[in-house]
């Protein structure tokens, strides 16, 4: 979905095609915030949860600020439109790598919080 929205945004301009971009993105990050968090926490050891948790805040921190630093370079020497279609497209395939990397078929209880090879 971020992906997609992130192309979208860079070439879509119809305002209700931006409308349907913000609600989707924000609904994909509702879904996803709690869910990552939860599955970080499920799968940390017993005694070490707040600081997996701060240690996952701290990373994702320093890598939305550089993150952000980029974005702001591509938009002023590039265009404005730069940022989204490099985010879109690293998105899609970041997405197409994760299926083709991890074999569903040889990871068990994921749902569950507990991760097993076989």
């Amino acid at each position: 979905i971020y992906g997609f929205v992130y192309l979208g945004f860079a070439l879509l301009s119809a305002k209700p095609a931006i409308l349907i971009l913000f609600i989707s993105y924000g609904t994909y990050t509702a879904l996803i915030s709690g869910a990552e968090r939860a599955f970080i926490v499920e799968n940390s050891p017993s005694g070490f949860k707040g600081t997996v948790l701060g240690l996952y805040g701290m990373l994702q921190g320093i890598g939305l600020l550089l993150s952000s630093m980029i974005a702001g370079l591509m938009w002023d020497k590039i265009n404005s439109n730069a940022p989204f279609l490099f985010g879109g497209v690293i998105g899609i395939i970041s997405a197409l790598m994760i299926l083709l990397i991890f074999d569903k078929d040889k990871m068990i209880g994921l749902s569950h919080g507990k991760i097993r090879k076989i």
